[in-house]
């Protein structure tokens, strides 16, 4: 990621006028406030005057790579990587830019040597691992992914992408191991339901998509005090973004559905008990907006090739409240 540090350079470039300024110092800026095109024409000259200056050179080729233009990029960049061989920067923007044409084998050795001259770079082995997951070297990824995780732990696509090559590489375990750790991290968005998906095709049920409001979301399962049915604390940041969907939307309709095996009543007490908490939590949701329900008998889930039975578990879901028809109000 590039450093913020563009309003101080603005203001040395302000000061000094027409004073030249170092290529680096002049790529910095260009760079951080991504005017790439601006960037190109600033430093012409100085690659006029000297073609062999390693700075010039890198900055041209991140200029290029802004645009998209991964053809002009690569020259500079490799011209940047051959007269400072030992900084690790060049060569892993070179195997950035050599992914963005098309060109995996020229893109992994670039990486490899990024990494040979700095093996705390989480970048190049994060982009090392997906240059492996493409060229289906699973094994190979995943200890990609994993040493990058090992230097910064919150790397979204490394995460989601060493459970993929998991799964690639059956270790079924590990693999829902891994899913369910990017769902306690990040348990939002589209890649959050593909998780999700992948966790119940496997028959882990510890996270399920529903549909709230007009929003299809991932929710973790809500857990209990096994004898009373009173929610558990870690279950409560949960049934709060439900309430914040519903909240203040007296179009939607919330259900609670509770199964439990053999003891119905313990059932009850769970979807009664989270109407309890919203309706209390959440004021201006109606005691009618939320419908409760159980079971003893198991949930039914259809997965690829099966279905499986849940005798324990409770299903949140939304519907729309229906129009009134011609004049009815």
């Amino acid at each position: 990621m590039v450093e913020k540090r563009w309003p101080l350079l603005a203001g040395l470039l302000f000061l000094v006028g027409g004073c030249a300024l170092s290529p680096a110092v002049t790529g910095s800026y260009y760079l951080a406030t991504e005017k790439y095109e601006a960037g190109i024409v600033s430093l012409q000259e100085d690659f006029r005057k000297n073609p062999e200056n390693p700075h010039v050179n890198y900055y041209l080729g991140r200029f290029h790579l802004g645009q998209d233009q991964p053809r002009k990029a690569i020259p500079y960049l490799e011209s940047a990587a051959l007269l400072d061989p030992a900084n690790s920067d060049y060569h892993f923007w070179l195997g950035v830019a050599y992914s963005q044409n098309r060109q995996p084998d020229s893109e992994r050795k670039s990486y490899e040597k990024a990494l040979e001259l700095d093996d705390r770079d989480y970048r190049a082995w994060t982009y090392l691992g997906h240059n492996l997951l493409e060229a289906k070297r699973y094994l190979k990824a995943q200890e990609a992914y994993t040493q990058a995780l090992l230097i910064k732990p919150d790397l979204v696509e490394a995460r989601f992408n060493r459970a993929l090559a998991m799964q690639k590489l059956k270790r079924t375990p590990e693999e829902i191991r891994a899913w369910k750790d990017y769902l306690r991290l990040y348990p939002d968005g589209s890649q959050a339901r593909e998780a999700a998906v992948y966790l119940n095709n496997l028959g882990d049920f510890e996270y399920r998509n529903s549909l709230i409001g007009h929003r299809r979301v991932t929710l973790r399962q809500i857990e209990f005090d096994p004898l009373t049915g009173e929610i558990a604390r870690e279950s409560r940041p949960t049934l709060d973004s439900i309430g914040d969907a519903i909240e203040d939307r007296d179009d939607i309709i919330l259900h609670i559905v509770g199964y439990q095996k053999n003891n119905v009543g313990l059932a009850e007490k769970k979807v009664k008990n989270i109407k309890e908490y919203l309706l209390k939590k959440f004021k201006s949701i109606d005691f009618n907006q939320i419908k409760v329900s159980w079971f003893n008998n198991a949930e039914r889930v259809r997965v690829p090739g099966r279905m499986v039975k849940l005798p324990e578990s409770i299903h949140i879901f939304s519907e729309l409240k229906s129009k009134p028809k011609g004049g009815e109000s």
